[in-house]
């Protein structure tokens, strides 16, 4: 993962900083911490110390990332490679290290230019008690529209359950609208995890919100032959969400999936309406 991007942020004339760098990188714990041992206060005023705890947030170096957050009376690491530090501590799974920062209030809530802020990395990558630890402290984490959208759609995308139930679970998470949680179902729908699909049914997400491939929940399940998943769906249905079947319907008839072309077709006659959507040949 690389900060070129952001080498722009502040510039130091202290050698010693690219060497630290280096150390943290090759994973030459003693090294990174013989450098710091040698750094005066002075030194420390530099911005080049929040990219050296950036870099040992993400290797999981807790030593020296607790002997920088040590020194926070003379480091500018301020909100942004704080920040990154969070999210990349969060999407390694790293607790202890997630817990330091989270520690440290100003280092909490930036987003970075992967995988968005913090809860959305950690439930992206299935780290349940890195989600639980950032859910506590009032971490928010449904601004992202990085890779997955968000953390409750990154959650039902991978299929993470339990990450998926702490996040409907917790008063620290955003209200949901059943907007929101169709934009997580139609995910789950798409990759085909049933639990996260029933999950999110029990919580009256709204079956006709689009996600952003494949349209809606059904249409996405039956692009990609999921017949449970659109049996279940189907079962959900009321008569109000038939006149959005015909994308579904188009989908499961040009890829082949004939069992779900006939539950379409049996579930309702109505199913096989074409309301504009149109289908790739």
């Amino acid at each position: 993962m690389s900060l070129n991007a952001h080498e722009n942020d502040c510039v130091s004339e202290q050698i010693d900083w690219k060497a630290l760098q280096a150390a943290i990188m090759q994973g030459r714990t003693d090294t990174a911490k013989k450098l710091l041992d040698h750094a005066t206060n002075d030194n420390m005023e530099s911005c080049d110390a929040g990219k050296a705890l950036y870099y040992a947030s993400m290797q999981g170096q807790e030593e020296v990332a607790r002997i920088l957050l040590d020194k926070t009376e003379y480091i500018r690491i301020g909100p942004t490679y704080g920040g990154r530090a969070l999210q990349s501590a969060s999407a390694a799974g790293y607790d202890r290290v997630v817990k330091m920062l989270l520690d440290t209030a100003t280092l909490v809530d930036t987003e970075s230019d992967n995988y968005g802020k913090a809860l959305h990395a950690a439930a992206l990558s299935g780290h349940d008690e890195v989600v639980k630890m950032l859910l506590d402290s009032g971490t928010p984490g449904d601004a992202s529209r990085k890779h997955y959208g968000n953390a409750l759609v990154a959650a039902a995308t991978r299929g993470h359950e339990v990450i998926l139930e702490s996040l409907l679970s917790s008063s620290s998470y955003p209200t949901f609208g059943s907007d929101y949680l169709g934009r997580a179902l139609q995910a789950a729908a798409l990759e085909g995890r049933e639990k996260s699909v029933e999950m999110l049914l029990s919580r009256r997400a709204d079956l006709n919100a689009n996600g952003e491939q494949f349209g809606r929940a059904l249409q996405a399940a039956s692009t990609w032959g999921h017949k449970d998943i659109v049996k279940r769906l189907l079962e959900s249905c009321s008569s109000a969400d038939v006149p959005h079947w015909g994308g579904a319907l188009q989908m499961a008839a040009a890829n082949g999936h004939e069992g779900i072309v006939e539950m379409l077709l049996n579930a309702d006659p109505k199913a096989t309406v074409d309301h504009g959507i149109h289908v790739p040949l």
